[in-house]
């Protein structure tokens, strides 16, 4: 099954994105052959706002397990 994720960040999370980004890089390295397709989003002056990921998992519980892992959705970015 594939999946779309489209995230915006919220106002002033820049610099929050930015110190967690290592540790979401190593969350999908984790799951290599699963990411389709990703990039940043990013505002009129060139800044990253957000992010989108093409996935292909064989089911939606799998995909909810990733979810739980990655890290740019975990309390340490700040969503509960």
């Amino acid at each position: 099954m594939q999946f779309v994720i489209t995230a915006y960040d919220g106002a002033g999370m820049l610099q929050k994105r930015m110190e967690v980004r290592p540790e979401h890089l190593a969350n999908m390295s984790q799951i290599k052959g699963k990411v389709l397709c990703a990039g940043g989003l990013l505002d009129e002056e060139g800044k990253m706002k957000g992010s989108v990921m093409v996935m292909d998992f064989p089911d939606r519980e799998l995909f909810d397990e990733y979810l739980a892992s990655e890290p740019y959705i975990k309390p340490v970015y700040g969503r509960k």
